[in-house]
């Protein structure tokens, strides 16, 4: 039986226009993954926002995950209404999930984009399984330190 944290390679990821023109990694590099606990209990998600960073219809916010994981795919309440968790930056890395008391940076889309500020609380109460953690990618980020 393989381990919770069982590292392995997978074929597919989610584009990030970020990571190259066409919006996938660079030819032949693949995502690694670490398997966790399928578990569908309810996460209760709050990500206060410090900083941001707007180009052209893409937002980009830097902060901190102050509850339990985030995952690229959620749709939290900002306070102009729901947006989507495009991508997640932490480290110059792609992750399609964020941890607890971790910062990183979002790209976030959506109807409610254009409210978001620094001092911005998304929260969301959502009952799905964490995917397994994948390193998508490379990049720099959009936000400025604060």
């Amino acid at each position: 039986m393989a381990s919770a944290h069982e590292e392995k390679r997978s074929e597919d990821a989610l584009p990030n226009p970020a990571l190259d023109p066409a919006g996938l990694r660079p030819a032949g590099q693949r995502a690694l993954t670490l398997d966790r606990d399928e578990d569908t209990t309810m996460r209760e998600i709050h990500f206060h926002v410090a900083s941001v960073h707007r180009a052209g219809a893409r937002l980009f916010v830097g902060g901190r995950n102050c509850r339990q994981p985030l995952a690229v795919g959620d749709v939290v309440r900002g306070p102009g209404g729901d947006v989507r968790v495009d991508a997640i930056l932490i480290y110059r890395r792609y992750l399609n999930i964020l941890d607890p008391g971790l910062t990183g940076e979002l790209e976030l889309s959506g109807a409610g984009v254009a409210a978001i500020e620094p001092g911005s609380d998304l929260v969301a109460s959502l009952q799905t399984a964490l995917p397994p953690l994948e390193l998508l990618g490379e990049g720099l980020p959009h936000v400025q330190p604060v």
